[in-house]
C-alpha cells in the first residue's frame, strides 16, 4: 500500500516552503506492529498517550486537565498493603514544601511505567527559622522502608524542596548541605510549555543549583493519572490511613482559560481563596525528583524489572529455600545496595 500511495498536496501554496502533518502509520521506518505495541505500553497513562497521539498519529489532543476531581471518589480507591512497601515499588522521591510554621513532606514509591504508591505524608511542625524542624525534616529523608520482597529496606533515592515560598535562604542552605544525596532545590514556574525538569539548574547567590520545576505541567500530569483507575502504567495508590483532608488538599486546583490578546492561556488556581494545597504540590515535587533522576538517566523500568529476582515475604517458597539460593538472593542483595 506504502509503495502504491501517491502524495497530493491540497494546499499548493506559492511554491517557495512546504509543510505537512502525516500519520507515522504512512512511515516506511517502522511497522504497523511496533506502533501498536508502543500503544499497548502507554493508552493507560494519559500524558504519554498524548504524546503518542502528537507523534505516531499527528492528531490533537482532547484536553480533560481542566476537569474537576472528586476527592470523595479518590478516597473511595484507598487500597491497604500493610507496613510494607507494596511489592511493585522500585525506588522513592520525595516532595518537600516549606510554610510558615511547619515542613509537609510526602514520600512517593514509583513501579514500572510509572505506577506511583504515596507511601506517606509527614506535616513537620516548627519553626523553619530554627535549626530544629530542618533537623527533624532530615531525620525523615533518612528514613528506610521495609519492603514487601526479601530485600533491603529502600530510602529515598531523590528529594526536591521547595524554595519559592517561606524561609527561601533555610531552604537553599538545607540543599545545598545535602545535594550527595540527591536533595535538590526547587523553585516552580508555571505556564504552559515549561518543562517539569529543567535541562539545566541556575545558580542562586549562595551558589546553590536551583532547578526551576514545571508545576503546571506536573499539575497536568497528576489531573490526567488520577483519573486512571485501572492499576498499571501511570496509576496512582492512596493507602486505607489516608485522610479527608490529604484528598480535599490533592484536588484544591483546578484549571481556568483566559483569554488575553484573543489567545488562550491556561492556568491552575484554587478552586477557593484559602484552600490548603500541600498534598498537591508535594506531589509534583516528588515527581519532579523522578523526573530529575530519569533526565540523569535512571531506568525505571529497568529497575522494576529487577524486583523479579526478589521473592515476596509472604511467598512460601521463600522459606523453603535451599542454601544455595539463599547465597544467591546475598549477592543479590548486596549489589542492590550499590545502587
Amino acid at each position: 500500500m506504502l509503495a502504491a500511495g501517491e502524495w497530493r498536496a491540497h494546499q499548493p501554496g506559492p511554491g517557495r516552503s512546504a509543510g505537512f502533518l502525516i500519520s507515522s502509520l504512512y512511515s516506511p521506518f517502522e511497522t504497523w506492529a511496533e506502533i501498536a505495541v508502543e500503544h499497548g505500553r502507554v493508552f493507560q497513562d494519559p500524558p504519554r498517550l498524548q504524546a503518542w497521539t502528537n507523534l505516531k498519529l499527528a492528531e490533537t489532543w482532547a484536553d480533560q486537565a481542566g476537569e474537576a476531581i472528586d476527592p470523595t471518589g479518590l478516597m473511595q480507591r484507598r487500597e491497604q498493603w500493610g507496613s510494607t512497601l507494596p511489592a511493585d515499588v522500585a525506588l522513592l522521591t520525595a516532595g518537600v514544601d516549606v510554610q510558615g510554621d511547619r515542613i509537609e513532606a510526602q514520600v512517593l514509591g514509583w513501579g514500572r511505567d510509572e505506577e506511583c504508591w504515596s507511601i506517606e505524608h509527614r506535616v513537620i511542625f516548627g519553626d523553619p527559622s530554627g535549626p530544629a524542624v530542618w533537623e527533624d525534616l532530615d531525620r525523615f529523608l533518612k528514613n528506610r522502608w521495609e519492603h514487601a520482597r526479601a530485600m533491603p529496606a529502600l530510602g529515598i533515592r531523590a528529594a526536591c524542596i521547595d524554595t519559592g515560598g517561606h524561609h527561601t535562604q533555610a531552604a537553599y542552605r538545607f540543599a545545598a548541605a545535602r545535594f550527595s544525596r540527591r536533595i535538590w532545590a526547587i523553585k516552580g514556574k508555571g505556564g504552559q510549555g515549561v518543562p517539569l525538569w529543567p535541562r539545566r539548574p541556575s545558580k542562586t547567590k549562595l551558589n546553590v543549583p536551583l532547578f526551576l520545576v514545571g508545576v503546571d505541567n506536573g499539575k497536568d500530569t497528576l489531573a490526567a493519572r488520577l483519573r486512571n483507575v485501572e492499576p498499571g502504567p501511570g496509576c496512582i495508590h492512596f493507602p486505607a490511613d489516608r485522610d479527608a483532608s490529604y484528598f480535599e488538599q490533592l484536588t484544591a486546583e483546578h484549571v481556568i482559560t483566559r483569554y488575553s490578546m484573543g489567545r488562550p492561556k491556561r492556568a491552575w488556581l484554587p478552586k477557593r481563596d484559602g484552600a490548603r494545597n500541600e498534598a498537591l504540590d508535594t506531589f509534583v515535587y516528588g515527581l519532579a525528583a523522578l523526573h530529575g533522576l530519569i533526565f540523569m538517566g535512571l531506568q525505571l523500568n529497568r529497575e522494576a524489572q529487577s524486583l523479579e529476582a526478589f521473592p515476596s515475604t509472604t511467598d512460601s517458597a521463600a522459606r523453603l529455600m535451599s542454601s544455595t539460593e539463599m547465597k544467591k538472593q546475598k549477592v543479590i542483595r548486596s549489589a542492590w545496595l550499590n545502587l
